[in-house]
């Protein structure tokens, strides 16, 4: 393994521990053949309504602990920081994250992005802060 530095300049020849129970199964899992899949967008209007949502679906999350078994049909949830905000996250865990994520697709403009539309007028912009996925 390469040595990388970390944000503090010290450098690290230590591969990074994984919780596998922490990850969902999706990031390991390849996409059944053939299948069939959905996504789903949701806005977050009320933080308690959607902490709930996310309890109710958790347990059909699967972990990467047993990613190679797969059951019929499988669910990952995606969330942004917009999302993270609306769910009432404290300030200081959002702080945490890096920048990129804090700022998205607001700021896709100012670092370069190619693939940044061209209009962020409030009219063409949707807040997108909760993404499921479902396969079968």
């Amino acid at each position: 393994m390469p040595v990388q530095e970390s944000a503090g300049g010290a450098v690290s020849t230590q591969a990074p521990t994984l919780e596998f129970h922490e990850i969902q199964a999706l990031v390991l899992r390849p996409r059944p053949a053939p299948y069939f899949g959905a996504h789903v967008l949701l806005q977050v209007d009320d933080a308690v309504v959607g902490r709930a949502l996310l309890r109710r679906l958790t347990p059909y999350v699967d972990s990467a602990e047993n990613w190679s078994s797969a059951a019929n049909a499988w669910l990952a949830v995606a969330i942004s920081y917009t999302g993270l905000e609306a769910l009432g996250l404290p300030r200081e865990s959002l702080q945490s994250f890096p920048e990129a994520f804090r700022v998205g697709n607001d700021g896709c403009l100012d670092r370069g992005v190619k693939s940044c539309p061209e209009d962020r007028s409030a009219a063409n912009v949707v807040a997108i802060e909760l993404l499921l996925k479902g396969f079968a």
